[in-house]
């Protein structure tokens, strides 16, 4: 099936939902009566014996029936001819619950799990030869309800209950349910009374959407909908799904339009519900559409309108209401009237968007000269254009509502809106990115970081310290979290983690380390896996970590360390020091060096010179003529970290992946003022660092009641240690082994 067949197939389904419910039940006699008047003139009628003469009394009791039109209660009987009777003037012993109209309702109207309330509005009566021109309820919110001819589109439908009259038994009411927007009219009265109970119905209780019911409707809607979401042909650049709503609604414009969201109707609900289910982004818009000036066709999608006083009138005098304005305008004020509309909606609130087939690209707003009065719109558009592919006709904002011309009584709080759904698609790398990380949270995956063994407490810090630490971490995890969630190596994510602490001056590690008795800088750093990564089958399952030290010019020592591990055939050794093993990598492995000044702060300095009783002022970094280049150079970095701002420790970062190796990476740049060549725990796979995996021992008894307790058939354990004298060897697997 072609892409096109599928949206084709979409919107059939949505069009096929009625808006509408009907019958005929039988009613018992003591509820078919009726007691009106006024005073002393009271009256009563059984409708199960009624007489043409009682019918006729009861229509000449009523008030001639008016109706509302441009803001005013209008009595012309050349629209409606009718009598009607306002709640103080009748009462009846009729209830609707009762019989079990309410039953379907909800279940062939609804479709929900929502129950409804019935309000009982007011009686009418049609004699001979009365009818009602067609009209829309007033809106009221998520209320619905009437009765006969029906228009809703371009469908129409005529109930009719004269055979099912004829033939019931039982005394009988006929009913008619439907939504407010739906267009509806009495067809004039050829002989007889007609008599009429308008209810509106409320939904009983809210929520967030109504739950549509599951059935076939809305399994064949969740259907033709996935198949659309899944073509690759659907916005292969990513977009939106453009769905007209199939009902309008009572819109208040101080609100949102995804405030309608808690009142959708039969298939408009149904939809909002499939798109939940499917975990598919949507949200509630209007469409602003300006497409007669051929240089410059434009659509926005609106999260609300606003109107900033009344709309300039019409030279022609037509002041129709329209959806979102308060008049009509014409090609003299269109413009004027877009920019009072939008006056006071931000980027947040309306975006400018491509129609497929619709002809707009960006070269049409680039030809918008400055001086043209709608240039401020462009802003509204995102470069590329936000495509949307119009499944069901999305009906402009300018459109008009015939409640606008005669609706059953005049309000002004609110108006119909056609609003539209619009469903986010995501373009096809953002899915393949999606699945690469859905199939990675279906694994378990760990990251653990730390950021150092020195001390930091509310007394020697401030909010805006403590803050600048906890985004550094945040930044590190994340940026180890990226690689884990895609699937990557636990060494990978360990070293991107470990990359951003030794990039940044707050801690003791890379940038931030301490110096020595001489003022000058040795780094270390280590490695160690748990079994051999993945992405690298060759490596020998006895070689286990690498580990470095007397570092001085390596400006990431994470990455040295890992090169060193990945190449088995070049560096058989387990541990490096010095200008060897920073030669090696940056020749054989191209790792970044710097000069050592790179590595030198103010605050560190400061440091090292107090530790020494050493006068701290001047403060100079140190002359370059001192140093020596090798490797690639970076330029000098300057620090403006104050003193109070001191690094803080070791770092390092443990990490599992969804392939279950635990890697651990360590970084430090060792104690202040330690003595020249000084070799601390980070390097001593065992003591600053460890990472292992085994099988559980015991007899067949104790590993059936690990299986059957959920304990894992293999433990493991990953350690990144302050370099302050840890032995995580002794402990890791008494650890490991009480943590399980």
């Amino acid at each position: 099936m072609s892409n096109k067949a599928k949206v084709n197939a979409l919107r059939d389904v949505l069009n096929e939902r009625d808006p509408f419910c009907k019958g005929v039940c039988s009613v018992p006699e003591q509820q078919l009566l009726l007691y009106y008047g006024q005073e002393t003139d009271l009256h009563r009628i059984n409708f199960a014996h009624s007489t043409t003469e009682e019918l006729e009394t009861l229509s000449q009791a009523c008030q001639p029936a008016s109706f509302g039109f441009n803001n005013q209660e209008v009595l012309d009987e050349s629209y409606r001819k009718a009598g009607k009777m306002d709640l103080d003037a009748f009462v009846t012993s009729f209830d609707p619950r009762s019989v079990g109209i309410h039953d379907v309702i909800e279940r062939d109207l609804l479709a929900t799990d929502r129950s409804v309330e019935f309000e009982l509005y007011k009686l009418n009566v049609y004699g001979k030869d009365g009818f009602f021109k067609a009209h829309q309820d007033t809106p009221r919110g998520d209320s619905i309800g009437g009765q006969l001819s029906l228009r809703h589109g371009d469908n129409h439908w005529i109930t009719d209950f004269t055979d099912q009259f004829a033939a019931a038994a039982e005394p009988s009411i006929c009913f008619v349910a439907f939504y407010s927007d739906v267009e509806h009219q009495v067809l004039p009265i050829t002989s007889g009374h007609r008599v009429t109970l308008t209810y509106n119905l409320h939904f009983r209780t809210q929520s967030s959407i109504p739950r549509a019911l599951s059935g076939p409707f809305y399994d064949t809607l969740k259907a033709r909908l996935t198949e659309l979401i899944d073509d690759a042909d659907t916005l292969p650049n990513g977009g939106y799904l453009g769905i007209g709503l199939c009902h309008q609604y009572a819109y208040d414009e101080t609100k949102r339009i995804d405030s309608l969201f808690d009142g959708l109707k039969g298939a408009d609900a149904t939809l909002a519900n499939v798109c939940k289910e499917l975990e598919l982004p949507c949200t509630l818009r209007l469409l602003y559409a300006q497409e007669e000036d051929d240089e410059w066709p434009c659509f926005h999608l609106l999260s609300r309108v606003k109107v900033n006083g009344p709309a300039p009138s019409s030279p022609h005098g037509n002041d129709k209401r329209r959806f979102g304005t308060s008049y009509s305008f014409d090609e003299d004020n269109q413009d004027q009237l877009l920019a009072t509309m939008v006056a006071k909606i931000g980027p947040e609130d309306m975006e400018g968007v491509e129609i497929i087939g619709r002809n707009l690209d960006r070269e049409d707003l680039d030809r918008m000269g400055p001086s043209n009065e709608l240039r401020f719109m462009t802003k509204y558009f995102k470069d590329p254009v936000t495509q949307v592919l119009e499944v069901k006709e999305m009906s402009s904002i300018l459109c008009e509502t015939s409640y606008a011309f005669y609706g059953n009584s005049v309000t002004t709080e609110r108006f119909y809106a056609s609003a539209c759904m619009v469903i986010s698609v995501e373009s096809q790398a953002q899915s393949d990115r999606k699945r690469e990380r859905n199939h990675a949270a279906e694994q378990n995956y760990l990251l653990v970081i730390h950021g150092g063994a020195g001390t930091m407490n509310r007394d020697n810090s401030t909010p805006e310290k403590r803050a600048k630490y906890r985004a550094t971490l945040t930044r590190a995890l994340k940026a180890g979290h990226q690689v884990l969630e895609l699937g990557g190596e636990a060494m990978d994510a360990a070293v991107a983690a470990v990359t951003v602490l030794e990039d940044c001056p707050l801690f003791n590690a890379g940038k931030g380390a301490v110096f020595n008795v001489a003022g000058k800088n040795e780094l270390e750093a280590s490695l160690m896996l748990s079994k051999p990564p993945a992405a690298h089958p060759a490596m020998p399952p006895s070689r286990r970590g690498s580990s470095v030290t007397l570092l001085t010019r390596t400006k990431n020592p994470s990455h040295l360390v890992r090169a060193l591990y990945l190449s088995p055939g070049l560096v058989p050794h387990p541990m490096l020091s010095g200008e060897a093993a920073e030669t090696l990598g940056a020749e054989h492995f191209g790792i970044k060096t710097v000069h050592p000044s790179y590595f030198w702060t103010e605050a560190r300095w400061r440091e090292h010179r107090t530790g020494l009783g050493l006068p701290v002022e001047p403060v100079e970094p140190p002359s370059l003529s001192r140093f020596e280049p090798v490797g690639s150079v970076v330029d000098i970095s300057k620090d403006d970290v104050s003193i109070d701002l001191m690094p803080k420790g070791t770092v390092g970062a443990v990490a599992l992946d969804v392939r279950g190796c635990i890697a651990a990476v360590t970084s430090t740049g060792g104690r202040t003022n330690k003595l020249v060549g000084r070799i601390g725990d980070t390097p001593l796979m065992g003591s600053g660092f460890w990472a292992e995996e085994w099988e559980r021992q015991g007899g067949v008894l104790k590993r059936t009641w690990d299986r059957l307790t959920g304990k894992p058939a293999l433990c493991g354990v990953g350690v990144s240690g302050t370099g302050d004298g840890d032995v995580w060897r002794k402990f890791g697997s008494y650890f490991a082994e009480r943590l399980s």
